[in-house]
């Protein structure tokens, strides 16, 4: 007689239990410090695992414990990308910090800007358009951290390639240097000029040099500190300087100074403030680079925003935005 085969287990004897997943009925937080990184997540929940006496503890950094965020209008240039939630996300954090209002309700400047006035504030459209499309503009780079009661912590840190990181930077560069001849400095000079000469009535010049303003200001903010850290100092407004914060220390426009000068676009004068500040660390360099890519990201959105201010002084304020 033939063998019999043996049974197939059932699906239902190869099940794992599934222990329930508890939500956090208090605010509670993980710090993580260790020189040079400062995270800091907010615990959402735990899963008690019974038959292992293990506890497996769900939370996500501080920054994102606003979401979700109302936006004021559609996240600027989000149809040139491949992946809205990063300009959606982007957007939530740039809404709950500056509160910018919808760019494409900017007043038309077109009949007083000259013909090299125009082409510049096209070119620093075009740029912008062009930059959204970038790979790095449309990941989701991050730093994963596990730990447990035995053995070291790992991290591990996500990074675009050095030639998506080298592309990016270089495009960048012409948005945010001012020296740049299309660079956002050169855009809003442009449009302070038309408007000063547009004959416009006091309270709607008031009004365009108020919304300037904001603009401005916002662009400083984020050139002083990473979106994190004044995202975690505006939910905690009673912190003292001692206290932690995300990417506590981290100056955008110093950081990103480094970057471009001391690596990505140049080896040249900030080349060795750079190796002062990784010091000699594959680690130090990766975590470093990653506050350098989220920080231009940051600044990058900003610049996208500002792109359809621009493009409503030039009479086209749907350029860009979701139809």
């Amino acid at each position: 007689m033939p063998k019999s085969k043996p049974r197939k287990k059932s699906k239902k004897s190869l099940a794992k239990t599934r222990y329930p997943f508890v939500p956090a009925t208090e605010d509670k937080f993980i710090v993580i410090e260790d020189d040079p990184i400062t995270f800091i997540y907010k615990v959402t929940g735990t899963i008690a695992n019974e038959a292992k006496g293990t506890v497996i503890v769900k939370s996500i950094p501080i920054e994102d414990s606003i979401r979700p965020v109302e936006l004021k209008f559609p996240p600027a240039l989000q149809k040139e990308g491949s992946e809205p939630t990063c300009f959606e996300y982007q957007w939530e954090q740039l809404t709950f910090l500056f509160g910018l209002d919808d760019p494409s309700k900017f007043m038309n400047l077109f009949g007083v800007l000259t013909d090299d006035e125009k082409r510049l504030l096209m070119r620093f459209v075009s740029t912008c358009q062009n930059l959204a499309s970038y790979s790095v503009i449309n990941s989701k780079n991050s730093v994963k951290m596990s730990w447990g009661a035995s053995g070291p912590s790992t991290v591990q840190v996500d990074l675009s390639s050095h030639e998506e990181f080298s592309g990016f930077s270089a495009t960048f560069r012409q948005l945010h240097n001012d020296g740049e001849t299309a660079s956002w400095q050169k855009a809003l000079s442009v449009i302070n000029r038309a408007a000063n000469a547009a004959g416009l009535d006091p309270d709607d010049l008031a009004a365009v040099r108020a919304t300037l303003k904001q603009w401005r200001k916002a662009r400083a903010r984020l050139n002083e500190k990473a979106a994190p850290t004044m995202i975690a100092e505006r939910l905690n407004k009673n912190l003292k300087p001692e206290h932690p914060l995300p990417l506590k220390g981290v100056v955008p426009e110093d950081l990103i100074r480094k970057f471009n000068y001391g690596d990505t676009l140049h080896w040249g004068d900030q080349r060795e403030k750079l190796a002062d500040l990784t010091n000699g660390d594959p680690f130090n360099e990766r975590y470093h680079k990653y506050c350098c890519q989220l920080t231009m990201s940051s600044l990058s959105h900003y610049y996208f925003g500002f792109a359809v201010l621009v493009a409503a002084a030039l009479g086209v304020p749907e350029l860009g935005q979701e139809e």
